[in-house]
């Protein structure tokens, strides 16, 4: 009977341990499973970031391109408006080009005034005009020292 009773608490005992062993192996294999999910919303968390990171740069570079366009396209609307001047400057001396040296915008305003000065029936005016937009063009054109 003692034995029996020795056997019965040697069983207890074991039956214990392998029971308790298996709990505390189920309780560290949740704890582990546990961390395992924490450590996965983690990484999705910082690929959730990262990834609205770049659509917020890719974003940001396509608002640029379209300022640079915008820009661009402004810039090439003041140089339209700039050759457009420019060439009603060279319309008022009738000339038809962009005339390379100085001597030929001076021959060009020298034509011009044959037709429009006041001594030889043109208009005061007229005679202005031509030799304000000569010195323009000269200023515009970059000409030194010309008369």
């Amino acid at each position: 009977m003692i034995l029996l009773a020795c056997l019965a608490y040697i069983i207890f005992r074991l039956g214990y341990y392998f029971f308790a062993g298996v709990a505390i192996g189920i309780s560290e294999r949740l704890d582990l499973h546990e961390f395992e999910m924490e450590r996965q919303q983690r990484a999705q968390a910082q690929q959730r970031a990262q990834s609205e990171q770049a659509q917020r740069q890719v974003q940001m570079e396509r608002e640029q391109a379209v300022l640079a366009r915008q820009r661009y396209a402004l810039y090439l609307q003041e140089k339209e408006r700039e050759k457009a001047i420019l060439l009603n400057k060279l319309k008022v001396l009738n000339l038809n080009y962009i005339p390379l040296t100085s001597f030929e915008l001076k021959k060009a305003r020298n034509d011009m005034l044959l037709k429009v000065h006041p001594d030889l029936g043109g208009n005061n005016a007229m005679t202005m005009q031509v030799n304000d937009v000569y010195n323009q063009l000269v200023r515009d054109l970059g000409f030194a020292n010309v008369a």
